[in-house]
């Protein structure tokens, strides 16, 4: 299983529990969206309808590459000709998510600021790096409907090109800005914690994004520091052993379900009178001109 948790050995894991995971994971986000969206109106629920459809259009797009275009120029100068095309698009509409939930932010701005800038330039290695293996690298188109082998001369081991490299360290920017987010986000609401549930709530979606782009983090940061010759045959290996193609996913859903329940909970109280978000984004609202909290 060194190339991955499948089959296949082209550095995309295609195994179908988690490309199954990736399409459940876009229905239930889709579904949190709506449901936001038709509890609370577009205005007051905005910044949340937008950071979970942007997550929800991610997965699809990732689940599709992993499903029928699972080939990167990671060893070789080959790749599915759709694999550079819709992976950078679907970060960057996971990305799109992250930027949208800082919009809640009223306390960290400046530090808001500066994570966006981190979530442009992790955007802008990815893209660069796949517009790059796009114009250069062998490329083979397979069909919608499955995948075809590659050519003979995509069996050789030339290297990963820089493109790809590239596109990798966007993707380590990637995962750590999204933990990084999501912490931000949670000690900007740490005011409104009221007990010990409310506190599960908020952090409880940090805590599960450790496990999932942290467990990302740990396949791809570990072999590297252990400075192995074949520190992508390991990463995989990892990767595989600890199920992350499944367990990662998980992990995500684990994190949103947390930060719905939580935003669930504010929008009760403040349909209650309690006050509690009034009180809480009084400054921010008048500074910015906008409403209230918008979870």
């Amino acid at each position: 299983m060194a190339g991955g948790c499948s089959p296949q050995t082209y550095g995309v894991d295609d195994d179908m529990v988690g490309v199954v995971m990736n399409y459940v994971c876009c229905a239930i986000l889709m579904g949190t969206a709506g449901h936001l969206f038709f509890s609370n109106g577009w205005e007051r629920g905005k910044v949340g309808v937008k950071t979970e459809l942007g997550m929800s259009a991610g997965y699809l797009l990732g689940g599709l590459v992993h499903h029928l275009f699972a080939n990167r120029a990671n060893k070789d100068h080959c790749a599915s000709g759709w694999f550079y095309i819709l992976f950078p698009i679907s970060y960057l509409t996971m990305i799109f998510s992250g930027w949208s939930w800082l919009g809640i932010v009223t306390r960290y701005t400046k530090t808001a600021i500066v994570v966006k800038f981190i979530w442009s330039l992790s955007g802008l290695l990815i893209v660069s790096g796949g517009i790059w293996c796009q114009s250069t690298v062998t490329l083979f188109w397979g069909t919608w409907l499955g995948r075809i082998e590659p050519p003979d001369q995509c069996h050789s081991s030339d290297g990963e090109p820089w493109c790809d490299t590239v596109m990798f360290y966007g993707e380590g920017i990637f995962y750590i800005i999204w933990i990084v987010t999501w912490f931000v986000v949670s000690l900007d609401l740490h005011p409104q914690c009221r007990q010990c549930t409310d506190r599960v709530l908020n952090y409880g979606s940090v805590v599960s994004l450790l496990w999932g782009p942290g467990q990302i983090l740990l396949t791809g940061v570990v072999p590297m520091l252990d400075g192995a010759e074949n520190a992508s045959d390991q990463t995989m290996d990892i990767y595989c052993t600890l199920r992350t193609g499944t367990t990662y996913i998980v992990a995500v859903l684990l994190s949103h379900i947390f930060t719905f329940v939580w935003s669930s909970v504010l929008f009760h109280r403040e349909e209650a009178g309690e006050g509690c978000l009034e009180d809480y984004t009084s400054i921010g609202t008048k500074a910015q001109g906008r409403e209230p909290l918008m979870v």
